[in-house]
């Protein structure tokens, strides 16, 4: 669908057939994420699963660092029509991949009918998980605060500080590189030290790095050197938090993967949705109006974690089928030993 609505939009006569399937795009371009995570889920438990959901995060943070870079390629030879169709032969390659190395990865005794009501109930059977709603919120607070970082540093870089677009995406790029490290780094700490414990660890570094941010600028101290160091370590400490969280919240709803992967996905971009604009909203973006809105989601983000994601532990238990429910507690155990 994604491939075929690509290819839509790069024929598209009009506006609206334009706006249409562009609408689409993002829905079918949205399944491969939450069902990506799921199969993860399905097949690798507790430590296996945290390094691969680790490889995951670091594709997504990387992507869109190289985004934009090939669509600037794309268009040095073409007209907007011809990243469309680049869109529709990637989503061509996507299919054939999958076709012949994704096998379907959800056993046959844990298959549901129903549907979508089916569906709904199990997310609503998993937000009455105190603990999952509150690896929800980290997740979610957390992507927040990215969010904004990413619609208010363009204004903050080049308008207050003077950087070329050339100059902010470099400066933009290696904050990625952040991201990137930071959970190559997660990956290989995945098997000696809990994903609650490296969660932690995370929204600590962010939370600090950006009352770092707040703190410097209230003194006057406004220097392009300081803010960028400042957004590194939100960088970093998300490319922790991310995987973490993710691996948490997927372990926490084993016995729905589907459902689970989807409430994370929901949780991510509804809150980055709310957050994206908030840094100009008085009309005008600063350094220092970006860096209060993404501390106050860090420190929301961090306020979930110690308040409402507790009884992890407990809460692996809850599997309904005996599979899970043994893989669960596995997970429980083996966090219990790191």
């Amino acid at each position: 669908m994604f491939g075929a609505l690509s290819l839509v939009c790069a024929l598209a006569p009009n506006i609206v057939v334009f706006d249409i399937a562009r609408l689409l795009q993002g829905v079918a371009g949205g399944a491969g994420l939450v069902i990506g995570r799921a199969v993860i889920s399905d097949r690798f438990d507790g430590t296996a699963a945290a390094r691969r959901l680790s490889t995951l995060s670091v594709v997504a943070m990387t992507a869109p660092v190289i985004a934009p870079v090939a669509g600037g390629l794309v268009l040095g030879v073409g007209s907007w029509r011809l990243v469309f169709v680049a869109l529709a032969v990637a989503g061509l390659a996507l299919w054939a991949a999958v076709r012949a190395w994704v096998p379907e990865s959800l056993p046959a005794e844990r298959r549901r009918t129903g549907g979508l009501g089916a569906a709904l109930g199990s997310m609503g059977g998993l937000l009455r998980r105190r603990d999952l709603v509150g690896h929800l919120l980290v997740m979610g607070c957390a992507l927040g605060a990215v969010f904004a970082y990413i619609t208010g540093s363009p204004f903050v870089f080049q308008d207050v500080y003077g950087l070329s677009p050339t100059g902010y995406g470099l400066v933009f790029a290696a904050n990625a590189a952040g991201t990137v490290a930071a959970g190559v780094i997660f990956g290989r700490l995945a098997g000696r030290v809990s994903p609650g414990a490296l969660l932690a660890v995370g929204v600590a570094i962010t939370v600090a790095s950006m009352v770092a941010l707040v703190a410097l600028l209230a003194a006057g101290v406004s220097a392009f050197p300081v803010t960028w160091a400042c957004l590194f370590g939100l960088t970093s400490g998300f490319g922790i938090l991310l995987p973490a969280s993710t691996a948490t919240v997927l372990a926490a709803g084993r016995d729905a993967p589907g459902a689970a992967s989807g409430l994370l996905g929901g949780a991510q971009f509804v809150l980055g949705a709310a957050a994206a604009p908030l840094p100009g909203i008085r009309g005008d973006t600063t350094a220092m109006s970006m860096a209060v809105v993404v501390l106050g989601f860090v420190v929301l983000s961090a306020l979930a974690l110690v308040t409402l994601a507790r009884g992890g532990s407990r809460r692996c238990r809850g599997g309904r089928s005996g599979r899970a429910r043994r893989a669960a507690d596995g997970d429980c155990r083996a966090g219990r030993r790191r």
